[in-house]
């Protein structure tokens, strides 16, 4: 947008004079080169911090420049402009936000309620201010209805579609007697609930969640994926993982390094060895040969590196607790590193079709290597079982 639309924006929006109006959209045009986002978050700033004001008596907006340029010198950019206002909501609310601003720009409840660890309710009334603030947006239709009993056994409806209603009721309030305001009242405290689970929200605009993703310290980032990715797995049933495993390889990825453990190294190399699968089925090849070569660095190492060789794996270490078992019988061990043996040969494999797929001839070369070499004996296992 340039000056003219933007005094014209200006003009129409407070009914205020051209001369008066260029002025502004001139302050506005300097700060936000014209951005149209960053225009109206300026503009709706002003207001909520009283800097423009409703003159009833004249039947226009009123305003001084020389303070509109007050709130705009401590915002450098979008971001910090929506971090100004993410930080005037409350700090439950905040730290709901800089999760779902971890899991993506896009969310559900029942998922921000897995990876904070709380109910449902809590969690839609931590996002309540979010939602006032305009920083968060619905995406279905009954995105914040919710229950909550507070101490005196009183339940707190909260409803808001054009309207906003917030009532505080007997828990033995029958909801029938509130369908005459909204058909959906009708629910029982139980469907309600359900109902909330299922909200979808996104975030106003990807500066907005930039902004509250900036309130999680970078060294802590990577561990915040990771977290959120071992408990969305941890609540996902089995038969649904593959269908799921985009949304919880992607978090656990972010993090995949500070994985150390030899079994959830293991575990983590299958979920992007099957998500490696999936992508290449659907001819994502270089979305496949990521997740394949995350794999093969959890299981092998950095194969990748110049003059590297493939190192014995960390996940099948045999001086983890797994092959020190006390009772267990020696073939189980051959068997079980048989195994896995084949499985990792799977994953090279797949992996070296990815990279073959994608036109990395040079990648496709250096694992058929590094596979020919795993053919002679297990891997990680030495001469041992040659």
């Amino acid at each position: 947008m340039d000056v003219k639309h933007i005094s014209q924006l200006v003009c129409d929006t407070t009914r205020c004079i051209q001369q008066k109006g260029e002025g502004l959209a001139r302050l506005l045009h300097k700060k936000t080169g014209g951005n149209p986002f960053f225009v109206n978050q300026l503009l709706k700033t002003f207001y909520q911090e009283g800097m423009m004001k409703f003159d009833f008596e004249s039947g226009r907006w009123q305003w001084r420049v020389e303070e509109l340029e007050g709130i705009i010198s401590i915002t450098s950019n979008v971001v910090d402009l929506m971090l100004h206002q993410i930080k005037k909501i409350r700090p439950e609310s905040q730290q709901v936000l800089k999760l779902a601003a971890a899991v993506g720009d896009k969310f559900s409840i029942d998922v921000l309620a897995t990876v904070s660890e709380r109910t449902v309710p809590s969690v839609a009334a931590d996002l309540w201010d979010s939602l006032q603030f305009g920083l968060i947006i619905p995406m279905t239709p009954t995105y914040n209805v919710f229950v909550e009993v507070d101490e005196s056994h009183h339940v707190r409806l909260s409803l808001s579609l054009s309207l906003s209603l917030s009532l505080s009721l007997p828990l033995s309030f029958s909801l029938l007697s509130l369908s005459c305001l909204y058909p959906f009242c009708k629910k029982t405290q139980e469907d309600l609930t359900s109902m909330a689970v299922n909200c979808m929200y996104r975030f106003l605009h990807d500066r907005v969640q930039q902004a509250a993703y900036s309130l999680i310290p970078e060294e802590e980032r990577s561990e915040t994926h990771l977290r959120i990715g071992r408990l969305l797995w941890s609540h996902t049933k089995p038969e649904k993982l593959e269908e799921d495993v985009y949304t919880v390889v992607n978090q656990i990825n972010m993090g995949y390094k500070l994985v150390k453990e030899p079994e959830e190294r293991w575990k983590v190399a299958l979920l992007n060895y099957i998500a490696g699968k999936k992508a290449s089925a659907a001819t994502a090849y270089l979305a496949a040969v990521k997740y394949l070569d995350i794999s093969i660095f959890l299981l092998m190492g950095d194969i990748y590196a110049e003059g590297g060789e493939a190192s014995a794996s960390p996940a099948v270490d045999r001086n983890s607790v797994r092959f020190q078992e006390e009772k267990r019988e020696d073939e189980m061990v051959d068997c079980w590193d048989e195994h896995r043996r084949k499985q990792t040969m799977d994953i090279l494999v797949e992996a070296t079709v990815a990279h073959y797929l994608n036109i990395d001839f040079a990648g496709a070369g250096k694992l058929c290597e590094v596979r020919k070499r795993e053919k002679e004996g297990p891997v990680g296992g030495g001469e041992e079982g040659k």
